[in-house]
């Protein structure tokens, strides 16, 4: 989804470049702007429509896989691939910027099916599920109609976002009126939290996890509820698996008439060494406990500058997203108690004025917030993670040194 790069979908230059196969740009934007007229004839007849879902993959803006809806015309001979997942910016500094500020381009396109799949399995090694989808013909004439005025130059770019508006939820908002889920209406039965659906994605990708822990405040750890946005792909294979048409036809009918592997990834061997989260904030911490030896903490100004600098980081890139960019997932973040521009403060006043009072007040204040953020680890409001609360425990403790130090100095001096 695609919190952060991790979000962003199919089809970019930056991302072929480590690919074991290039697709030139020129073919891509051929397929793109091809306009499949002959799919959409006078009567469905012929026509079968397909869920396509496509896992996740190693690269970064993979992380969540993807959905896409598949038209094959036997009449007319076409089969089409209706993609809302692709860029219409080039991933460069200005698709950053339009991601802190709220603003990324995507957009919808009927690619070549047969050359969509070669790219995901034989470049990306990405497994493909389709599921063939019990429609009436009423219901595929409808769908099409959609789908061709979705792919209209003038409708086909759309705002893309992480959780109400990508791949997945644009072909739900296609399907969801011809289906219905065993436990429809019950607004009773709770799912688990945003936080720990995003968590089982994300189990062999432990930075992006961190990452996205960090950025999503306490609205990621609220119930969702059964008739919630569905904005995981995988999500939407399972929804659609156990739900039943809604059509008149006699009967319960299935919603999915049946479901194949049209491409099994190959599992990738694990690193050699894989250095975590965990292990970079536990080397933080001894650092900082190092550091409470008098000896050690008079050379320690280039390692606060840096953790001190990365709060500021951190801190920023949350407000952007929340005020910026406005995404509610992440507003009132409590990492902000320690990703925050006062330890850099207590550092400078320190440094300048060890003596003063506003010294030890800064240092005081910087530490006893960072404290709350560990010793509550969300204040039952927010699920922070351990090693976010082990880097918040080094910056609070850097921060008392500079107390001690300060009183040290002023002792001194009497």
């Amino acid at each position: 989804m695609r919190l952060p790069l991790s979000l962003q979908e199919e089809y970019s230059a930056d991302v072929h470049q480590n690919s074991r196969r290039i697709i030139p740009i020129f073919v891509l934007a051929a397929i793109m702007a091809a306009h499949p007229a002959a799919l959409f004839s006078a009567s469905s007849d012929g026509i079968t429509v397909s869920m396509i879902t496509i896992f996740p993959g190693r690269s970064l803006y993979s992380a969540f896989g993807h959905t896409a809806l598949r038209v094959v015309d036997r009449r007319g001979g076409t089969d089409s691939l209706y993609n809302y997942g692709l860029s219409a910016r080039p991933f460069d500094a200005r698709f950053v910027l339009g991601m802190f500020t709220g603003h990324m381009d995507f957009m919808v396109a009927a690619l070549n099916t047969q050359e969509t799949f070669y790219f995901y399995s034989e470049v990306e090694n990405r497994t493909i599920i389709e599921q063939v989808l019990n429609l009436d013909p009423d219901q595929i004439g409808t769908l099409l109609s959609s789908l061709k005025h979705d792919i209209r130059p003038e409708n086909r770019i759309y705002n893309y976002r992480y959780f109400s508006d990508n791949c997945a939820t644009r072909v739900w908002e296609l399907l969801a009126p011809f289906c219905a889920s065993p436990d429809a209406g019950d607004e009773t039965q709770a799912q688990v939290s945003l936080r720990d659906q995003l968590h089982p994605i994300l189990a062999d990708k432990i930075w992006l996890r961190t990452v996205i822990d960090l950025l999503l405040g306490p609205a990621a750890d609220r119930p969702r509820f059964r008739d919630a946005q569905l904005f995981l792909p995988q999500q939407l294979m399972d929804t659609a698996a156990a739900a039943s048409n809604v059509s008149g036809r006699p009967g319960q009918v299935p919603f999915v008439k049946s479901s194949s592997v049209v491409f099994q990834a190959e599992k990738a061997p694990p690193p050699a060494l894989r250095i975590t989260p965990l292990a970079i904030s536990l080397l933080i911490l001894a650092i900082s406990l190092a550091s409470l030896l008098p000896p050690i903490g008079k050379r320690m100004l280039v390692f606060d500058c840096a953790l001190f600098a990365l709060a500021i980081i951190v801190g920023a890139c949350i407000l952007l997203f929340w005020l910026a960019a406005g995404y509610p997932e992440v507003g009132f973040n409590l990492n902000l108690l320690w990703a925050n521009p006062l330890a850099l403060a207590a550092l400078i006043v320190s440094r300048c004025s060890p003596k003063s009072k506003t010294s030890i007040v800064l240092s005081v204040l910087t530490a006893a917030l960072a404290f709350l953020c560990v010793a509550g680890g969300g204040l039952g409001l927010q699920r922070i993670a351990v090693e976010l609360r082990i880097v918040a425990l080094a910056i609070g403790l850097r921060c008392c040194s500079f107390v001690w130090e300060g009183r040290g100095r002023r002792a001194a001096a009497k």
